[in-house]
């Protein structure tokens, strides 16, 4: 094009239809634009760097240089691989976690996004626990009331169950906390106070789930497996917060409302007539009068025997 004059550069170029182009800064998994202008395209006039606002005259030489588009720069990181298919977000009824297997992916520098490179260990997928199996919980406890007796009808029968513990609780008995332990079976984090969870700010939930955790495992010995959400008052922070903390969301399949103190009959009515493979039940320790629990207990467990049904941990 002719050029009369001293021209600003970027004119000439756009009378020309010839702009410069950056490079872009993309990421290594989706490709998607990370700096628009990483690689920015360098202009010369006559020899020497240029930029935008020059002036051009007639006779100079323009070259254009245009920059180049580039993937970010990755490094190896050990990854999980997590069972597929994982329990549901809150187990309702018995399943098995699965094997988590080992990965190496590549991690983008700057977007952090993941490009799966190689796997070192295939996942186990997990699976509903098959078969004529039940288990047994008991929340609010512990409870020295209650609790021990519980403990020695369950010994009696052979079978093993889990105990939701709370806070407040388990922290003015921690010989309960053990002797539940020392029995075989398993302790599930119920939070520190037994609140809504599924009400509260993000940083109470974990207050009271990490809380409880961390009094678990120093007095117990061993990291809870299962949170059970009181009232089952659980939400996408609650689940979150558990696996956070190492555990699995323990739900229930099959609730008699024995905290409501119905009669030793009802209570096994109801847990009998809601009984089926892979169910949990729930019923109290704490919290209240449960004479009427440890009355039903033996009734209940003698029928599910009766039945054909093995009674088992969630695993």
């Amino acid at each position: 094009m002719k050029v009369t004059g001293a021209t600003p550069l970027f004119r000439v170029l756009l009378r020309a239809h010839v702009p410069p182009i950056d490079g872009a800064l993309r990421s290594a998994g989706t490709g998607r634009v990370l700096d628009a202008h990483a690689d920015p395209a360098a202009i010369v006039i006559n020899g020497r760097t240029a930029h935008l606002g020059a002036h051009v005259r007639p006779g100079d030489h323009i070259e254009i240089y245009d920059g180049h588009d580039r993937i970010e720069s990755t490094f190896l990181r050990i990854d999980p691989i997590a069972p597929e298919p994982s329990p549901p977000d809150v187990e309702r009824d018995l399943w098995t976690a699965g094997t988590p297997g080992t990965g190496v992916d590549a991690v983008g520098e700057h977007s952090g996004e993941v490009v799966p490179r190689l796997t070192l260990a295939p996942s186990a997928p997990g699976a509903p626990v098959p078969g004529s199996v039940i288990a047994l919980t008991f929340d609010d406890g512990p409870d020295p009331r209650y609790t021990p007796r519980i403990l020695e009808i369950l010994r009696q029968a052979g079978v093993h169950a889990t105990f939701c513990m709370v806070g407040t609780q388990a922290r003015a008995h921690p010989d309960l906390v053990q002797a539940v332990r020392d029995a075989g079976h398993t302790i599930c984090d119920h939070t520190e106070h037994h609140p809504h969870l599924d009400q509260m700010a993000p940083a109470d939930v974990d207050g009271e789930i990490g809380s409880m955790a961390a009094f678990l495992h120093d007095t117990a010995g061993v990291a809870p497996q299962f949170t059970r959400a009181p009232y089952g008052g659980v939400n996408a922070t609650v689940v979150q917060t558990a696996h956070k903390y190492g555990t699995r969301v323990l739900g229930w399949s099959v609730d008699p409302a024995d905290y409501t103190k119905p009669s030793p009959v009802v209570i096994a009515a109801r847990v009998l007539a809601g009984a089926h493979p892979g169910a949990i039940v729930l019923m109290h320790d704490g919290g209240g009068d449960r004479t009427n629990t440890i009355t039903a207990l033996p009734v209940i467990i003698n029928a599910l025997k009766a039945r054909g049904y093995a009674i088992v941990q969630p695993a």
